[in-house]
């Protein structure tokens, strides 16, 4: 789904008290024709990269892509320690993709895709 980000100006307390205000700028994520599809509840996002983020979750299969990540470690879980200990000890350098692969090879994990190394647990 295409997408793209409206910036708006947003009064925020700071001190309800004695009256003090901030300005502050919110994003929100629209269709292509400028209408709202997400405003963070009302309030908006605190940046535009936080808006990113949301998008790419809400919009672009984020959700799922989590719940498979996780599955996959539940599954492999005497990988993810041998992984995460290799990970550990060479963590000034780290290996590569490919080693990453090999290594899963290795412990017969086959198809591995290094990317779920972001959602190691």
């Amino acid at each position: 789904m295409n997408y793209q980000l409206k910036a708006r100006t947003v009064r925020v307390a700071i001190d309800e008290e004695f009256g003090f205000f901030e300005m502050q700028t919110r994003f929100d994520i629209c269709d292509i024709d400028g209408k709202v599809i997400d405003d963070a509840q009302g309030y908006g996002y605190k940046t535009a990269q936080s808006a990113h983020k949301a998008a790419a979750y809400k919009f672009k299969g984020g959700k799922q892509k989590v719940d498979a990540a996780k599955a996959f470690w539940r599954k492999h879980k005497d990988f993810a320690k041998k992984l995460s200990d290799v990970l550990l000890e060479n963590i000034k350098d780290p290996p590569t993709d490919a080693q990453i692969v090999a290594f899963a090879a290795e412990c017969d994990v086959t198809n591995f895709n290094p990317k779920l190394v972001k959602a190691l647990p």
